[in-house]
């Protein structure tokens, strides 16, 4: 598809293409000044790349850093709809310190429902973490009772495996 997804009978598929010079700089700068669909092409490739953007033998740390503040500044100039978007995109890896922890912090703290709901529902790991109890006593009605509901998920075992035939 246009975005690169593809489409399977269970689940949708993002294909991004290699991580090379060429494409992360294209990216970097669709993702700031690009427009329509070739914009929100590079912010899903940039949201879903996430930790595969430090720098490595790969990625030279300008690069990398051209990438991640080029995602920052593009979160940060979009209005409530498009935040949202990047938060249920961006790919982290708990436990670790995210190179967008700028736009999570930003997420965590927005004034906006949708931009709430969206940090809480992607990004918040356990009922107990700072996300949910924060969002349970200074959120909004509507962020309210969505971090209860994600506290109740977050709080369910861990579903066990199906047993095979």
């Amino acid at each position: 598809g246009a975005l690169g997804g593809m489409d399977t009978a269970r689940s949708l598929q993002a294909f991004v293409p290699p991580m090379i010079v060429e494409n992360l700089e294209q990216w970097a700068n669709e993702a700031v000044s690009g427009q329509g669909l070739s914009r929100y092409i590079a912010l899903n490739r940039l949201a879903r790349s996430g930790d595969a953007l430090r720098s490595t033998d790969a990625i030279d740390r300008k690069l990398s850093q051209l990438c991640i503040d080029s995602l920052i500044t593009a979160y940060e100039n979009s209005g409530p709809t498009e935040q949202a978007w990047i938060l249920l995109l961006l790919s982290t890896e708990p436990g670790r310190s995210s190179p967008f922890q700028a736009i999570l912090d930003q997420g965590q703290r927005s004034d906006n429902d949708l931009v709430r709901v969206a940090y809480l529902f992607q990004h918040a790991d356990a009922p107990d973490g700072n996300a949910v109890p924060t969002a349970i006593r200074d959120g909004s009605p509507v962020v309210h009772r969505c971090a209860e509901a994600m506290r109740d998920f977050l709080s369910l075992p861990p579903a066990e495996s199906p047993s095979g035939p």
